[in-house]
């Protein structure tokens, strides 16, 4: 058995549409020696054995399942594999948590069984530690923060305030409860303001019909959607950005990939609040109600010029360098540093 190397089990892997299946695949890459990945597309109760005889080829002790991904859906195999591997084997099992207390409460259900037949649990912020520890304290030593790191990477140039022409843009996977709607209402009325205003991000096949209606509002209020677009194009669009605005249905957190995405490549984020916005944040970003976006959002372009603008850049990289892990290695060593 190797006891180092940790297999990664997941529903979602590049090219599906899931930002968990993005950060396996940065996860894995930035040190490939230490990760191997078991990833499948079906997750149908009948394939259950199969799984676990395919898993037990690789030979690994440590697994390490990420937990939720869009391929897995409503499946109960995930769960009866953390079960089975924790009552009928010695191998370590780590738990990735990426949401957990802003779910709901069939899927907390389900999550607190996953964790009560978990070695260890990794979550990506302190809020989310404190609020498992409420229902289980006696997993105290076993939760891990390890937080996320930009899925886009940072452009190698930031352009300043006036080279910048693009006004107003959302950024992040189209689909609901992502404050697209609060986007749209924002920008109904800043329709005056003569603006470029953009909207870029992914589609995901399970709601075609939902980007079909933002679709046609977008092209009602004249902003330019872009889908689907390789990484060098979103990072020319980000770094063409003044204000990148993200109506969090939750709030910002750290571990919103957009949003570090936004940060890296210079631009002014505007976000919601809520109970994840840590003190950092609410320093680096403006952070508003949904109410207050169109003004705020006029204001704001109506003061920046490049040496207010500067001080935003300089903000967003003294956030980075200092709250976030600096690369995907760092974040990839943590995971290997995990000890049951």
């Amino acid at each position: 058995m190797n006891t180092s190397k940790i297999l990664v089990i997941t529903g979602s892997y590049p090219p599906d549409v899931c930002g968990v299946g993005d950060y396996i695949a940065n996860l894995t890459n930035s040190m490939s020696h230490q990760f191997e990945i078991f990833y499948s597309a079906n997750w149908s109760l009948i394939s259950t054995i199969k799984k676990i005889k395919e898993i037990n080829r690789y030979k690994l002790d440590r697994l390490n399942i990420q937990y939720p991904t869009q391929g897995y859906k409503w499946s109960f195999v995930p769960l009866i594999l953390a079960i089975y591997y924790h009552v009928f084997t010695t191998k370590t099992i780590i738990l990735t948590l990426h949401e957990f207390s802003q779910r709901t409460w069939r899927a907390k259900l389900y999550s607190l069984f996953l964790i009560a037949f978990s070695s260890n649990i990794v979550v990506t912020n302190q809020y989310e530690k404190e609020y498992i520890l409420k229902i289980l304290p006696a997993k105290i030593s076993k939760i891990v923060i390890i937080k996320i790191h930009s899925n886009i990477k940072a452009s190698s140039f930031l352009r300043m305030y006036s080279d910048r022409s693009i006004h107003l843009t959302y950024f992040g996977q189209i689909r609901p409860n992502k404050g697209i709607e609060q986007f749209l209402e924002c920008v109904k009325d800043l329709k005056w303001m003569d603006m470029n205003i953009t909207i870029t991000g992914q589609i995901v096949p399970e709601y075609v019909e939902y980007f079909k209606k933002i679709e046609q509002l977008a092209h009602r209020y004249q902003i330019n959607l872009y889908t689907n677009q390789p990484e060098k194009e979103v990072i020319e669009i980000l770094n063409s950005t003044k204000i990148v605005y993200l109506p969090f249905p939750d709030g910002a957190s750290e571990r919103r990939g957009s949003l570090l995405a936004a940060l890296a490549n210079g631009t002014c984020v505007i976000s919601t609040s809520g109970l994840f916005v840590t003190n950092e944040l609410y320093h680096t970003c403006i952070i508003i109600e949904p109410h207050q976006a169109h003004s705020i959002i006029s204001s704001a372009l109506n003061s920046f010029n490049n040496d207010s603008f500067l001080r935003i850049q300089n903000k967003n990289k003294a956030f980075l360098q200092h709250e976030m892990p600096s690369n995907w290695e760092e974040i990839a060593l943590a995971y290997t540093k995990i000890k049951s």
